[in-house]
């Protein structure tokens, strides 16, 4: 074990003395969190969200309606018809008031863009309950005389909505530096735990230094756990700074800083892992390279890196659960966001340990030594 930690030592120094090391590993970074951070900047903003109603109905529910639909975060606008574009829109059929007076059933359509803000659209359906509420309640009080305006005493000191979520609930998608750091920390971990660590590992195999190592008092084992613990040490040591500026002047939240760093730790010994792997298979820098940004990429846009995960479609978050950088994020957002626990992040350690073991088999076996 000491050998391999010397050999992980050497390893780690040899990658920091690059000059382009910490370009890549802290500033290439650090330009990528202040466009996304702000760009995707949650805040404490709530802004107002937009929606079309088409009232057809000449009865006077219908207006009410309307009426109970008024919010200050909510932009109505009123039509007759409905528009080609829009976001969200809200349809009152032209027998609204007809059905209501003769006790019958009443279906309302509800249409939004696939591509429009969720947190948006949640919020406007929720809206739409509320509204649909204060019409029950005016229909009971009122049937006969018409409606009253929904701000009215009786009806307000009879109908109270109330959230019904459990104290503490995260109800807003992640979004600011708290969702872009950790993605751009898992993004760029791959990057460079694969890029340095495959290269070096076939760089030292060309060379003859692995033949070299391996004729002294060392180990196949040992030669290999040094090369794992180097890489792995390559990715905390990044980890380390863009936590540490992320804190200092971004005010990220970890959560809880035990269970978020253990992520780290497990999702970097899988890219250490893979890192060998490829400096073993394959004999040319470039193709490393390739296949290192081909494989960040790929699992950065389905894990979940670029935007959160949770507002991309069912069928692209199972597909997502293939990659490694998907149970990473998602275990940010978990711990992070949602304040969970380590009852909820037991399954995501145990897969990233499944591609540690996965990664750690495929490398062993084609660990090379010589050329």
């Amino acid at each position: 074990m000491k050998i391999s930690w010397l050999i992980a030592r050497i390893d780690l120094k040899r990658m920091t003395r690059d000059k382009a090391f910490f370009f890549w590993s802290l500033a290439f970074p650090v330009f990528l969190i202040l466009i996304f951070g702000n760009l995707y900047r949650g805040g404490n903003s709530n802004p107002k969200a937009e929606i079309v109603v088409v009232n057809r109905d000449q009865g006077r529910w219908g207006d009410f309606l309307v009426a109970a639909l008024d919010n200050p975060d909510l932009v109505i606008q009123k039509v007759q018809e409905k528009p080609d574009k829009f976001t969200r829109v809200l349809e009152i059929p032209a027998d609204f008031s007809q059905r209501i007076q003769n006790f019958q059933a009443q279906k309302l359509r509800f249409t939004k863009n696939a591509d429009a803000s969720l947190e948006a659209a949640t919020r406007v359906e929720t809206r739409i309950i509320q509204a649909l509420v204060r019409l029950i309640a005016g229909v009971v009080l009122q049937p006969e005389s018409g409606p009253a305006q929904p701000g009215n005493r009786p009806i307000e000191e009879l109908i109270t909505i109330k959230t019904g979520f459990p104290p503490g609930t995260i109800t807003t998608i992640p979004s600011g530096f708290d969702h872009v750091i950790p993605g751009i920390l898992v993004h760029t971990l791959m990057i460079l735990i694969l890029i340095y660590g495959g290269i070096t590992v076939m760089m030292d195999r060309q060379s003859g230094i692995l033949t070299r190592i391996i004729s002294g008092p060392v180990s196949r084992a040992e030669l290999w756990g040094g090369k794992f613990l180097g890489r792995l040490l390559t990715g905390l040591l990044q980890a380390v700074m863009l936590v540490g500026l992320g804190l200092l002047f971004f005010k990220l939240n970890l959560g809880d800083p035990p269970l978020s760093f253990l992520i780290v730790i497990l999702f970097s010994a899988a890219m250490a892992s893979l890192s060998i792997f490829l400096g073993s298979v394959f004999r040319k820098e470039e193709v490393i390279i390739g296949l290192a940004i081909l494989f960040a990429n790929l699992f950065a846009a389905l894990g979940g890196c670029w935007w959160p995960i949770e507002v991309v479609p069912p069928v692209i978050r199972a597909v997502g659960m293939a990659v490694p950088a998907w149970w990473a994020m998602d275990a940010f957002h978990q711990v992070i966001f949602f304040h969970k626990g380590l009852e909820t992040l037991i399954l995501h350690y145990v897969v990233l340990l499944a591609y540690t073991a996965l990664f750690s088999f495929l490398a062993i076996r084609y660990f090379r030594i010589r050329q």
